[in-house]
């Protein structure tokens, strides 16, 4: 072989090393590429799917393909159930927010997991997750502050619907409400537990709407306490005059949110929960060992508010009150019906 065919040789060598290469990382690029799928199961109510839908849609742009998935019931026993089934499913992460607030733990009772778990919401260190995300309370209660200043004038008093008083969390949650509220001398006056209790919660709503008057506005501490005051205000005529701020989905409150019959809603900020959950899916679904999780296990969840005025204010009410005021509402406004509060 002479020189000139000795070259020619190893520049072929080389090249077809260089396109072997160029391939074998092509397929490692397409490989790191596929989507991770992982599975969140809720409680099945509304907010939470309309909630989980929009996390689908975020989390899909990082190449995470989330399955949102309901239990039969919305109780923490129909989810272990149907925790049980996803363990053996094409999950390789399963994220659960539990269904009950008051004992979290009671949705993994009986269920063991061969899965890394992630949990949204209500901690449950007994569930043996790698990590939870979940609303900060003293945060939750500024929040909650601000909203209610944007709608309730200072000075008045406000009720609060809360799971159960007793409750570390919530007592830090009610702290950081009240010091946030004192600018502007709000106090809140009335504050209901209901135990987690839906049906208690909409009887503790009704009482706090017909039995006090002075209460000029509310606080609903879980998404099921703002659907209980929803429903109350409207029952007893004092949609939109008084303040009604809550947890819960914006699409899922829906037009009492657009027409100011609710004024203030918090809710998870998808956007930023997903710079949060994402890297946290990859490292547990790939075993990643350099992945640093938190020591104490936990992780603030990122938050987000919307406000909508109330469509009424003083000279409205005053035009509902019983006798003759002569007291045109703002042309803007919509007309309430005279006497509104016989």
């Amino acid at each position: 072989m002479t020189r000139k065919d000795a070259l020619i040789a190893a520049k072929i060598i080389v090249g077809g090393l260089m396109i072997t290469l160029a391939a074998g990382l092509s397929g490692m690029d397409a490989a790191s590429a596929e989507p991770v799928i992982a599975a969140l199961l809720t409680d099945g109510t509304a907010w939470m799917t309309d909630f989980g839908n929009a996390l689908g849609k975020v989390l899909a742009e990082r190449d995470i393909t989330l399955r949102v998935v309901a239990p039969a019931t919305p109780l923490p026993e129909s989810q272990a159930e149907k925790l049980a089934e996803l363990n053996k499913g094409d999950a390789a992460v399963l994220l659960v927010w539990p269904a009950s607030p008051i004992e979290p733990g009671a949705s993994f009772k009986g269920v063991s997991l061969d899965k890394p778990l992630l949990l949204l919401g209500p901690d449950a260190p007994e569930s043996g997750r790698k990590v939870a995300v979940s609303p900060d309370p003293e945060a939750l209660g500024r929040l909650f502050a601000g909203l209610i200043r944007q709608c309730v004038p200072d000075g008045l008093l406000i009720g609060v619907l809360n799971r159960r008083n007793d409750d570390p969390c919530l007592k830090t949650l009610r702290k950081a409400l009240e010091d946030e509220l004192k600018a502007g001398e709000i106090t809140p006056r009335q504050i209901m537990e209901d135990n987690g209790d839906p049906g208690a919660a909409r009887e503790n709503a009704r009482e706090l709407l017909e039995k006090h008057p002075e209460l000029a506005g509310y606080v609903a501490v879980e998404p099921y306490h703002l659907n209980a005051l929803t429903s109350a205000a409207t029952e007893t005529k004092r949609a939109g005059y008084v303040g009604i701020v809550g947890t819960g989905w914006p699409k899922t409150v829906g037009e009492a949110l657009e027409k100011g019959f609710v004024n203030g809603v918090v809710y998870p900020d998808v956007q930023a929960l997903t710079d949060t959950l994402a890297p946290m899916i990859r490292a547990a679904a790939t075993a990643d060992n350099a992945f640093a999780w938190p020591e104490s296990g936990r992780v603030a969840m990122p938050l987000s508010t919307r406000f909508t005025p109330k469509p009424y204010g003083i000279t409205e009410m005053l035009h509902g009150l019983p006798g003759d005021w002569n007291i045109k509402a703002p042309a803007d406004k919509p007309q309430p019906p005279a006497r509104k509060f016989d």
